[in-house]
């Protein structure tokens, strides 16, 4: 972050992990899971989720190798993981919609980074450009945040069709917003090596804010806007 708050055009903020404190969310998601193990399936279903997961990490990586250019990144990865686990694509997607999509919904909000949520309701009522951009759907995380009604970019959308690093979506969203000079953009995230690599790579200014709320103290002072 090179700048001051109030020179950029264009604040773009990373969904988990940022706007949430996702360490404590996955706990509290991990005890469920464990919990559903105990009826039948539920194994097998925790360990669909857990592969799922690790195949949307890497899958610009397996897009490559594999060669899929299937720009429905959703779809692609439920047949390419039914491909390696005999699963069919249907109950792979079942199992990632109630697990990852679905039940944190009625959780998320308690783990909600306050002090952003504030920054966020500041910049939105003076009518600063905000949006969010995910490698997943963002949109129901942001209502159950209890966010305001900022657009959302992810991944998986047909106009960008790739994760993070990639730069793709930055400069998918920077090119619906008209701005071509990429220094008035700020990618506010919390992977360096997702948020600030695909920042570094489309050119724009990023802010890799730390994991847990004592650590960002510090940080909070260089988002707010006078």
């Amino acid at each position: 972050m090179k700048k001051n708050i109030n020179e950029y055009e264009l604040i773009i903020f990373d969904m988990d992990g940022t706007l949430y404190f996702q360490r404590p969310l996955q706990i509290h998601m991990a005890f469920k899971m464990i919990c559903s193990c105990l009826k039948p399936g539920g194994l097998s279903e925790m360990i669909t989720v857990l592969k799922f997961r690790k195949l949307r990490e890497q899958w610009n990586e397996v897009k490559v190798s594999s060669d899929n250019s299937d720009a429905d990144i959703d779809n692609a990865q439920y047949r390419y993981l039914a491909s390696q686990t005999g699963k069919s694509p249907a109950d792979i997607e079942k199992a990632v919609k109630e697990w990852i999509y679905n039940k944190p919904l009625s959780i998320i909000c308690k783990y909600r980074d306050h002090t952003l949520f504030e920054i966020i309701k500041k910049y939105h009522l003076r009518k600063k450009q905000v949006v969010i951009y995910s490698d997943y759907p963002a949109i129901d995380k942001r209502d159950a945040l209890k966010l305001p009604a900022i657009p959302c970019f992810y991944g998986g959308q047909e106009e960008i069709g790739c994760m993070k690093p990639d730069p793709k979506g930055l400069t998918y969203i920077m090119s619906v917003y008209g701005i071509t000079e990429p220094s008035k953009v700020l990618m506010i995230g919390d992977r360096q090596s997702k948020d600030g690599q695909a920042a570094i790579s489309a050119g724009t200014d990023y802010l890799i804010l730390r994991k847990h709320k004592f650590q960002r103290r510090t940080q909070y002072p260089l988002l707010f806007s006078e």
